[in-house]
């Protein structure tokens, strides 16, 4: 009689267990296929990032009126390689105005994204 009732608690048991991973693959069956859409649009609100512009402080002066410091805009862009879907002359044109304009774009972006334009 003690062995029928052990066999029956862990059959018990094992019934529990295979429920509980069933509801879990469920779960994650819910998460990855039906609200992936979702999931996608808040990771991608997530890596933006918006940031607000400080006022200006105004220019520094010296007693005759001299400059001596003074606002400047700068801006700061991040760019992925990877999610960049360009052809060679689109490539070659970045590169000019890079250059020219002192965008400050390293060698390494423009290694990355000659290896992507390539197919390297």
């Amino acid at each position: 009689m003690k062995k029928n009732r052990f066999h029956s608690r862990l059959t018990g048991i094992m019934y529990f267990v295979c429920i509980l991973f069933m509801c879990i693959g469920l779960r994650l069956c819910q998460i990855q296929l039906a609200k992936k859409a979702m999931y996608r649009s808040r990771i991608l609100n997530q890596i933006e990032a918006k940031d607000e512009e400080i006022g200006e402080r105004g220019n520094i002066l010296d007693q005759s009126g001299k400059q001596l410091a003074f606002n400047k805009r700068q801006y700061t862009v991040i760019i992925d390689p990877s999610k960049i879907h360009i052809n060679e002359d689109q490539f070659l044109k970045i590169y000019r105005i890079s250059r020219r304009k002192n965008f400050g774009l390293g060698c390494f972006f423009f290694r990355n994204l000659r290896k992507r334009v390539s197919g390297k």
